[in-house]
């Protein structure tokens, strides 16, 4: 769906060092993934703003996005462990 377009377009301008425009799409993915209760694809986009925040020379921001992928990366595999038992 739009999420994964709106993130890989983000990931092309994040290669470009484009950073404005990386966020920009990048964020319109979160919101959508966060609209649709997609913490997967979630957790994925919050990675890529961990790496756009690096590029920006912002190491404490790029910690806080990826402690939040984590988590939801965890609550997304206990979930899933959970539905296999």
């Amino acid at each position: 769906g739009k999420g994964i377009v709106f993130n890989n377009i983000g990931t092309i301008y994040f290669h470009k060092k484009d950073y404005a425009n990386a966020a920009d799409y990048y964020n319109r993915s979160r919101s959508i993934r966060e609209q649709i209760g997609d913490n997967g694809g979630l957790s994925v986009v919050l990675g890529n703003l961990g790496d756009l925040a690096l590029a920006r020379n912002d190491p404490s921001g790029a910690i806080g996005f990826y402690e939040r992928s984590l988590a939801l990366n965890e609550k997304t595999v206990s979930a899933s462990d959970r539905a296999e038992n």
